[in-house]
């Protein structure tokens, strides 16, 4: 479950963005959802 709450978002960031970067960001992004997610 961590690896594809994680590699769907980065997945998804390169087919959007293209670039490594791009999925890197979204990888950053999910991990802080995740976190603020679970301290709710």
């Amino acid at each position: 479950m961590c690896l594809l709450s994680l590699g769907i978002p980065a997945g998804a960031g390169w087919a959007i963005g293209g670039t490594w970067h791009a999925a890197l960001t979204a990888l950053l992004w999910a991990g802080l959802v995740r976190v603020a997610l679970r301290s709710t």
